[in-house]
């Protein structure tokens, strides 16, 4: 397996457990109204409901109206988050995303004027669709060490921007959304281990820019390209990896695992996954059929509507496990425990 970095690294000689466990209060999310459904993409492109639902699982994905954009969705996740954690500010704001409003400023900071939340650190992380387990590795830091004691962590995406919807095999992946988490100290429980990386040899797998014909020149209109078999692939083999990895540091075995909450990219990567690894598809969180892949959107959103139906439930063992663009790659293992009083 390529080289994973970890925190808390509990190897021989490695930094110190954080004094404080990190957990995750609250939950939000906020999907357009907009839907793509199949039906709408047989019109715009050479594809039908049964080759999409077959290849990816997705019957439908959520798309933004004019005016919307990926600082109103994480707003609305964000403020949601925040309400149900009973808190009026939070200590920073990290905002994962590919999509920013502009390249400047960032789009955290755009979320921040839209909550009133002055004076705060606020930041983006661009790890495609790892963005969110990477924010969950920074918030695992700052809150474990003590340099903060709340955080305020999105993960939002409008990709039907990017969408090139003359190539049929991008233009039925892609939704739009939020979800988010306050995260802070906890009393027992929380985040148990977590693990991230990159290697940036795989770039050439998802990228925004023109298509590459077989004699590599570049042509046509930007938007989001794959190479599926590569992909899919690496994929499945990095998320498998990443379990295992995070179930020897949390001191866990594939049997111990409650619920799995994986990036939302395809239906049979997460199925080819749960074979692997031996854990029932049935512990998996899957909404990938309605929401399509809303890359750093994803997990968070999928975790928001688990904890909002009573899928997560006190002391579960969750693993989140994500895989994008970079190509990135990585997850969490935590305890879902009610929050410590503050």
């Amino acid at each position: 397996m390529p080289s994973v970095s970890t925190f808390p690294d509990t190897t021989a000689g490695g930094a110190a457990t954080p004094a404080r466990l990190a957990g995750i209060l609250a939950t939000g999310s906020c999907v357009p109204d907009g839907v793509i459904s199949n039906a709408d993409l047989e019109q715009l492109v050479e594809t039908s409901d049964a080759w999409i639902l077959e290849r990816t699982g997705i019957s439908q994905r959520h798309k933004v109206g004019a005016g919307v954009t990926t600082s109103v969705l994480a707003a609305a996740a964000g403020r949601m988050a925040m309400e149900r954690a009973g808190v009026e500010t939070v200590d920073a704001i990290i905002v994962a995303t590919c999509t920013p409003d502009t390249f400047v400023p960032s789009t955290a900071c755009l979320v921040q004027r839209r909550l009133n939340l002055p004076g705060i650190p606020a930041f983006d992380v661009n790890a495609a669709c790892s963005g969110f387990v990477y924010g969950l590795a920074l918030a695992n830091s700052l809150i474990g060490q003590g340099a903060i004691n709340s955080l305020l962590l999105i993960g939002a995406e409008s990709l039907t921007q990017l969408v090139d919807y003359t190539d049929r095999s991008t233009c039925v992946l892609f939704g739009d959304g939020a979800g988010a988490a306050v995260l802070g100290p906890v009393a027992s429980g929380g985040m148990r281990a977590v693990r991230w990386a990159a290697d940036g040899g795989g770039s050439d797998l998802i990228y925004h820019g023109p298509k590459a014909g077989e004699d590599g020149a570049m042509s046509g209109p930007d938007g989001l390209r794959m190479l599926g078999k590569g992909t899919f692939r690496l994929a499945v083999e990095r998320m498998i990896e990443t379990v295992g990895a995070l179930c020897a540091d949390a001191g866990w075995s594939p049997d111990d695992i409650d619920v799995v909450i994986p990036h939302q990219a395809n239906l049979r990567i997460i199925e080819a996954v749960s074979k692997r690894i031996g854990v029932p598809l049935s512990r998996f969180m899957v909404n990938i059929d309605r929401m399509g892949n809303t890359s750093a959107a994803s997990i968070p959103i999928a975790m928001d509507e688990a904890a909002s139906t009573g899928r997560l439930r006190d002391s579960d063992r969750v693993i989140f496990v994500g895989f994008g663009a970079g190509i990135t790659w990585g997850g969490a293992a935590m305890e879902w425990t009610r929050p410590a009083s503050r």
